[in-house]
């Protein structure tokens, strides 16, 4: 019998070239985490909230980068209607589907909002697009630009420690 992966990773990008290759790699390197990515073009146009049912795990994470986190967002609430939770989100700098206005996003309701989140923004971005996340935690601001900062260590090591910590949740506690 095969056994479910301890996370469900699911990687989603924005517009045009996917950036998180670097993440995923990292990723890859630990046992027990299943990768699934939205594609590497306009991945976040993706129905990505069908993931887990592809790929059951004991724990999801969703890791997006530009228009993906407006997607991310989306799917944390479309799980929730199936009864299943996403444990951790990363939002890489965040922009807004309308692509003419910075514009603010909410993060899902109480009761779906992950057990833990992170907001990056890059240093060198472009704050006319950037969206704001009401309701989430303040951002951690990485140096770089908008497509770099997806490689960048502090980054990658960020993500990959909060990964690491969902191996020591018991998912079977109950309330």
């Amino acid at each position: 019998m095969v056994s479910k992966p301890d996370i469900l990773a699911i990687f989603i990008g924005g517009l045009g070239f996917d950036q998180t290759q670097d993440i995923r790699l990292a990723a890859t390197r630990v046992a027990g985490i299943q990768i699934a990515t939205a594609g590497t073009d306009n991945g976040y146009k993706t129905d990505v909230h069908l993931y887990p049912m592809l790929y059951p795990s004991k724990s999801i994470a969703i890791i997006a980068h530009s228009f993906g986190c407006q997607t991310a967002l989306a799917a944390c609430i479309a799980l929730a209607e199936e009864n299943l939770w996403v444990d951790y989100l990363a939002l890489i700098d965040p922009v807004s589907h309308d692509p003419l206005w910075a514009s603010s996003m909410s993060m899902p309701p109480a009761g779906v909002t992950p057990l833990s989140t992170d907001i990056f923004n890059a240093t060198n971005s472009f704050p006319v697009r950037r969206a704001m996340i009401i309701g989430g935690n303040p951002p951690i601001v990485v140096s770089g630009t908008h497509n770099s900062i997806c490689h960048e260590g502090e980054l990658i090591s960020r993500i990959m420690g909060e990964l690491n910590t969902l191996f020591t949740v018991d998912f079977t506690a109950t309330a």
